[in-house]
């Protein structure tokens, strides 16, 4: 059987509902698609797949180069770096908040190399240092109303609107995911979002969010933003973005 992808999988349930369907044709098919949409990324969010894990490389594979866009940070962060802190707010047990030294002293740092795919073709490999978002995610105690994780971050595009991301609890509980303080054994350079980002291996690199220093712990996306749960996910890009 050939592996089902997107076209696919929309193509299928196209045909399968219209057929029964009463509206009119042009009707019927621009309501279905847009719910054909959310339901292609209800279906890899849930599936099997998101357990998967991305390929753990030997050092010897890190690559000499690591491309990285040109930064649009505040003339003052350097200043912010000096007094950064993680606050950590929303459905969890108690509002928090911790300087990178205190995340350091509250977590053990676990290190993987791993692959690095932009959206844009290309790919790098480097070493990922920090802390086990799964162990993380379950000190903070979620309550049992929260079904997001949303990252955001310091950084703004020209217009000012702000960077942020999210992922699903299930997406953050997977045991490759870091918030990196470290790349290739040093502290995380600025270019690369330093002091703390986001490290998704098994997703594409937009959802690996720079420049964190808010985590909010939320029940759903709607009201924040445009919505859908990420700078780049507002512009039309996929919540869920598995490689």
């Amino acid at each position: 059987m050939s592996p089902l992808t997107r076209r696919g999988f929309l193509a299928g349930l196209a045909a399968t509902a219209l057929a029964g369907c009463n509206m009119e044709p042009s009707h019927r098919f621009w309501g279905f698609w847009s719910w054909a949409e959310g339901a292609w990324q209800a279906f890899l969010e849930a599936g099997p797949g998101r357990r998967a894990r991305a390929k753990v490389y030997p050092k010897t594979a890190i690559s000499k180069e690591f491309p990285t866009r040109s930064l649009e940070l505040p003339d003052a962060y350097a200043d912010m770096l000096a007094r950064w802190e993680l606050k950590v707010e929303g459905l969890i047990e108690a509002p928090r908040s911790f300087t990178l030294a205190q995340l350091q002293q509250a977590f053990p740092k676990t290190a993987e190399v791993t692959r690095h795919d932009c959206v844009e073709g290309w790919s790098a490999i480097a070493e990922w240092g920090g802390i086990s978002l799964p162990a993380f995610v379950a000190a903070m105690k979620p309550k049992p109303g929260a079904k997001y994780v949303v990252f955001h971050s310091a950084d703004a595009d020209n217009g000012g609107a702000p960077y942020y991301g999210s992922l699903t609890i299930d997406q953050a509980m997977h045991p490759q995911t870091l918030l990196a303080y470290e790349m290739n054994g040093q502290p995380l350079p600025v270019p690369h979002g330093a002091p703390l980002r986001l490290k998704v291996p098994t997703q594409l690199g937009y959802k690996s969010t720079k420049y964190i220093n808010r985590i909010a712990f939320v029940e759903k996306l709607d009201g924040l933003h445009g919505g859908k749960g990420g700078y780049w996910e507002d512009t039309g890009y996929e919540h869920y973005a598995g490689i």
